[in-house]
């Protein structure tokens, strides 16, 4: 897509002619360009010549050209120019061209609008029409078929080339073993053209097959059935054998006998579930509500400080007295730290954060990173008025402690087990975004000391243990003498 004038009665691309651009790139693209009756810039859209596609008149003013393409789906695209300044009826002609367009259908151009759902930093009026616009008209089939990204070479221009891609990935596999139930599989589906559709709830059984009569009945039916048939077949050959070659590799000489078994049994569908036992004071308890009391005292007692000796307690008590009367320093918003969250921040702390554990707030990881742009956008003003109001939510702080052994999977002693608590994603995000910030910060200021390794960018394991060597070898050769002390805390 090129913004194009007019130059010695010739139509150019960004001061190039069409038959230049055919000359570089040997003719190997068919060029559909459109220029506005009442607008001096014009617009190109450029198609490989072995990919089918068709241009689309569009109905407008606007210097918008519309093609559909056939490779390997059929997509509408729509490529434009909108120029700075205040153009009438904006919205009305948008998407009176969006109507035009069949489905599923791609808006693209410059279109010299901005918004954060496209990654701007700021909105500005045209960017909250046009975001507006694309959130209703979208076209959400296409939402997990394509992948965009920046290509951060400008190749010469002043904007940088956006790369639109149709996904040709394969689904995640899904890892948990499947329960085969091949004799319910016609019985409980329906052919029809989306090949096989689920069937309504409360359809009679004798309904149901009638239907399937009605469908070997139709010509359409006779054409497409064994097809389909053949297909679903063939499906489920390739889960099967995917399956047992999984199962297959998953067996090794240093298993156990006790974790093969447990690995056959689950494939053959046997799974035993155990409720949590304890045992205090010579008494095993089994109530789930008795145990997690128990297990809740227990996990409070070692967090907390009346478990250390009374000697080391008076000499921490006036540190932790002081914490309360800490002096924290004047807060000034026009410092950077203290500016909007930016998409810049959204997007790394989705690309810190894996797992699929939901937490009490029931929300995980893979719902968040999968929101559309409005939905990611809309997180953001929650995650900014938080910050600006100096907020947090009271249920974000709430964690979900699971407690689990440490050695023993079989253990009824209470102090055989360790705590695992889940928090809220929603929070870790938010956590993650401010830490980022914060520590950009004290690195910017150098008010991080140079002796701390863990928890920096560039720093780690091998550095400590690089300069704890240059600090042996010093006092090695001084004579000296070095004291080391290792806390696990």
């Amino acid at each position: 897509m090129h913004k194009l004038r007019e130059k010695n009665s010739k139509k150019c691309v960004n001061n190039v002619t069409v038959d230049q651009m055919n000359r570089t790139l040997d003719g190997q693209y068919t060029w559909s360009i459109k220029k506005g009756s009442n607008l001096q810039r014009s617009v190109v859209i450029g198609v490989r010549k072995e990919i089918p596609h068709r241009i689309v008149d569009l109905d407008t003013d606007l210097p918008i050209v519309g093609i559909q393409i056939q490779n390997p789906i059929s997509i509408s695209i729509a490529c434009a120019y909108l120029p700075c300044g205040r153009l009438l009826s904006l919205d009305n002609q948008v998407r009176r061209i969006l109507d035009q367009l069949p489905e599923p259908k791609m808006f693209i151009g410059d279109l010299n609008g901005h918004h954060p759902a496209w990654g701007c930093q700021r909105a500005d009026p045209r960017g909250v029409t046009l975001c507006d616009i694309f959130v209703q008209e979208a076209s959400r089939s296409l939402a997990g078929k394509v992948l965009w990204l920046i290509n951060p070479d400008l190749c010469g221009s002043d904007h940088y080339p956006v790369q639109v891609r149709l996904s040709t990935a394969s689904p995640p596999e899904n890892t948990r073993t499947p329960r085969w139930r091949y004799g319910k599989l016609i019985g409980r589906h329906q052919y029809t053209n989306n090949w096989l559709c689920p069937r309504a709830e409360g359809t009679p059984l004798v309904e149901r097959r009638n239907q399937k009569g009605q469908a070997k009945s139709t010509p359409e039916a006779q054409t497409h059935l064994p097809k389909r048939s053949s297909k679903c077949r063939q499906e489920i050959r390739t889960a099967k054998q995917n399956c047992w070659s999984n199962f297959l590799e998953s067996i090794n000489a240093e298993q156990s006998s006790a974790e093969l078994w447990s690995r056959i049994n689950a494939l053959s569908g046997k799974r035993r579930s155990s409720p949590l036992q304890i045992r205090t004071d010579a008494v095993t308890i089994t109530d789930p509500t008795v145990v997690a009391d128990e297990l809740g005292k227990y996990f409070a007692k070692l967090s907390g400080i009346s478990e250390y000796s009374e000697s080391f307690r008076q000499r921490v008590r006036p540190s932790l007295s002081s914490v309360s009367t800490f002096g924290i320093p004047p807060d000034n918003d026009d410092l950077p730290i203290n500016s909007p969250l930016s998409w810049e921040d959204l997007g790394f702390a989705f690309s810190r954060s894996n797992g699929n554990s939901a937490g009490p707030g029931e929300i995980s990881y893979p719902l968040l990173k999968h929101l559309s742009p409005e939905g990611n956008t809309k997180l953001l003003d929650l995650y900014n008025q938080l910050w600006t109001a100096e907020e947090y939510p009271e249920n974000w702080r709430e964690s979900l402690v699971i407690p689990l052994p440490k050695t023993n999977v079989g253990t009824k002693d209470i102090t055989g087990f360790r705590p695992i608590a889940l928090t809220c994603c929603m929070a870790k995000v938010l956590e993650r975004m401010v830490n980022r910030r914060l520590k950009q910060y004290l690195e910017a200021k150098g008010l991080l000391d140079h002796r701390q390794h863990a928890f920096r960018q560039g720093y780690g394991t091998s550095t400590y243990f690089a300069t704890l060597g240059e600090v042996l070898k010093e006092a090695k050769d001084q004579g000296h003498h070095a004291e080391i002390v290792s806390l696990d805390i």
